[in-house]
């Protein structure tokens, strides 16, 4: 009998220690540390601090597991059990900062916010308060508090900076940078992010390096320094193909991919996105996925492929939309909007606008709703924190206490609705500047369209220009319809001026004149097509014509036809009309008078025009940066044969809105540009 309980306490013993060994041990499995840590909490062998901490190290395990429900379980479950036992300064700071950490990770940041806070009155070791200062500071800035998160950051900082730790120093030093990202001061997070890297780089932790890097990427595109933030990516990607970190090398050649857009490499990011859509093919959907559709629907839009851009853009906003991501819901918008302007789809454009501009309200709304709720709980539990005290108290309360909790009742709810009225003026003076953002989005889109007008024919320039001249001819533009008729075709057709005006071609010539429609719909320009004989579709019945069909010099696709009796003389053609040599020695001289005004005024070259206006495309050529279709417009002899005027006229016109110029410069190239725009409205191609 006496041999059977020697047993039974060996075997307890053994249990209790085995328990301990894996509970407690880091490199013991997960399972069975998770099994051997619920044993602990529930066996009276072990003394309460065991217990305690044992349970402790439940809500760590469970929280980094994502399982939140079950930390949050154990998490109530210390709360209740060790309410009023006498549990040791640096067990009971373990566990605030533990459940800190837990409400942190569901979202609920003033409620971490609340035990960092506690568990920081509670620290007595320096890695304590340091370790407590960064996790108020990660909850402030998480919560948009960036004063308070940067003081919280600052205060760790000087704390590891004593203790020599540089990886600890480190880790502190990117929180910094990244507090100043969502500032967007760019500079000062740029300074932290490097004395991170160079900390870690010291330290040989490559791996946290790599992860910074990345942060001092995003901050180098901020500031346009693309060359840069292309290198550090690149050794960030080699680290991480080299550790065979899939999901990390996937986020940084979606980002490489996105800067060659940026520098309008289409070519490189269509070889970086190939690599990063088989990765994610491999690993599966993730939020990456969201973030490579962005980016091909970017390079769609750049190679010229609106439709598929747009179908694929709108495919991966429903996705950021179902994903609940506000900031990549925004991207997804912003390039769609984009690929709208850069084919000319103001409606598209505008309708995206639109879009944005609600989503952004509701999205605002449902913060301001998400803010209000948090302060209402906060409030909430403070009150019953408040009733719960005071039941505790002894029952004879004197008057003077009762008044005093009345009064801290008032104080709360006086607090509250300031609050409260503070978040409605908040969220009324953000929708005042919403609708004054949508106001002058329709301004732009209404300019927009004012200018594609502008930019078209004007039908009553056409009427100045070809009214009065004796030989019958009509005018088409690039859909095939009759926008002008001059008076001689008019007579010689039998037809008034409503028959025709924005009718259909083929109902003058009907399509059995295959060889005219042929050459009519090329894809290449007219240059005096004679056609001998066409059987047109008169007033009184079909009448055989002769024709001749041109193109003008002027930058828009329309078709001039020449119309006579079999047999009769053609006069020149309608191009002769106009003095080419004229307009195009005007052109050259406005261009190169542009040209000189911007490198006197911005002391910059024509590489930066042409960069910053983004209206001349920017080469490389055994390594120098070249304009090579803007240097063609500096010469008369290498003006184009079918100058693109319109490029002209923009680049007066951005000189002038964006260069501050003197009286004289800038009346000047005002005049040269006004004498060209007469010549183009006395060539009937402008309004």
């Amino acid at each position: 009998m006496f041999r059977f309980l020697l047993v039974t306490v060996l075997s307890s013993h053994f249990c209790v220690i085995a328990a301990d060994s894996d509970c407690f041990s880091p490199s013991a499995p997960q399972s069975g540390r998770l099994n051997a840590c619920q044993q602990i909490t529930r066996s009276s062998a072990h003394d309460i601090p065991s217990r305690f901490e044992a349970g402790v190290l439940l809500i760590a395990l469970y929280t980094k597991d994502g399982d939140f429900t079950r930390a949050s379980q154990w998490d109530a479950e210390l709360a209740r059990q060790f309410a009023n036992t006498d549990i040791s300064p640096s067990l009971r700071y373990n566990y605030l900062r533990r459940s800190g950490i837990l409400a942190y990770r569901k979202g609920n940041y003033p409620q971490a916010l609340k035990q960092f806070s506690a568990a920081a009155t509670l620290a007595s070791l320096p890695l304590e308060q340091a370790k407590s200062s960064s996790d108020t500071g990660t909850a402030h800035m998480a919560m948009g508090n960036f004063a308070e998160a940067i003081s919280s950051f600052q205060a760790s900082l000087a704390i590891k900076q004593t203790m020599a730790d540089d990886v600890a120093t480190a880790v502190t030093l990117n929180n910094l940078g990244n507090v100043y990202l969502k500032m967007s001061e760019w500079q000062a997070a740029e300074q932290y992010f490097r004395r991170a890297a160079g900390l870690y780089k010291q330290a040989n932790n490559l791996s946290l390096l790599a992860h910074t890097q990345e942060n001092l990427a995003r901050v180098l595109i901020k500031q346009n320094q693309y060359d840069d933030a292309q290198q550090i990516l690149n050794a960030s990607l080699s680290y991480f193909e080299a550790s065979q970190d899939r999901l990390a090398q996937l986020r940084v050649l979606i980002m490489l991919a996105d800067v060659n857009l940026t520098i309008s490499k289409p070519a490189n990011a269509s070889a970086l996105l190939a690599k990063a859509n088989q990765l994610d093919i491999e690993l599966g959907h993730s939020a990456q996925s969201v973030l490579l559709r962005l980016v091909s629907g970017k390079l769609l839009s750049q190679q010229g492929l609106f439709l598929q851009a747009d179908a694929l853009l709108n495919a991966g906003l429903e996705q950021a939309k179902t994903a609940n991501d506000p900031l990549v819901v925004t991207r997804f918008y912003e390039a769609l909007i984009d690929n709208a302007q850069h084919f000319h789809r103001w409606q598209d454009a505008n309708r995206y606008m639109s879009a944005k501009s609600d989503y952004d309200i509701k999205e605002f709304q449902r913060q301001y709703n998400g803010k209000l709720a948090e302060i209402r709980a906060g409030f909430e539990f403070e009150q019953q924190q408040q009733a719960i005290k005071l039941l505790e108290k002894d029952k004879q309360i004197s008057a003077l206490q009762v008044s005093r909790r009345n009064v801290q009742l008032a104080w709360l709810t006086t607090a509250f609705g300031l609050l409260s009225l503070l978040a409605i003026w908040f969220f009324k003076r953000q929708q005042q500047r919403s609708r004054l953002e949508r106001y002058r989005l329709q301004q732009q889109i209404e300019m927009h369209r004012a200018k594609v007008n502008e930019l078209g024919i004007s039908l009553e320039s056409l009427r100045l220009a070809f009214g009065k001249v004796s030989q019958p001819m009509l005018i088409a533009d690039n859909q095939n319809r009759v926008i002008f008729a001059n008076a001689a075709c008019l007579e010689l057709l039998g037809y008034q001026v409503n028959d025709l005006e924005n009718q259909p071609l083929s109902m003058l010539f009907p399509e059995d004149n295959q060889h005219f429609w042929s050459i009519l719909t090329a894809d290449t320009d007219l240059e005096n097509h004679h056609f001998p004989f066409v059987l047109l579709t008169a007033k009184n019945g079909a009448m055989p014509c002769q024709l001749q069909v041109s193109g003008v010099a002027s930058g828009e696709p329309i078709a001039v036809i020449q119309l006579a009796h079999v047999g009769d003389e053609l006069l020149p053609q309608a191009g002769a009309l106009l003095s080419e040599a004229q307009f195009h020695q005007q052109l050259v001289e406005l261009m190169i008078f542009t040209l000189e005004t911007w490198e006197r005024t911005s002391h910059q070259s024509r590489i930066e025009l042409a960069e910053q206006s983004g209206i001349w495309r920017v080469s490389v050529d055994e390594g120098r940066l070249r304009t090579r279709s803007l240097d063609k417009y500096l010469s008369v002899r290498t003006l184009p044969r079918r100058p693109r005027w319109r490029e002209v006229l923009r680049t007066a016109h951005y000189v002038l809105a964006e260069c501050e110029l003197p009286k004289g410069r800038m009346e000047e190239l005002s005049a040269k540009l006004d004498r060209v725009n007469q010549h183009l409205h006395a060539s009937a191609l402008l309004s």
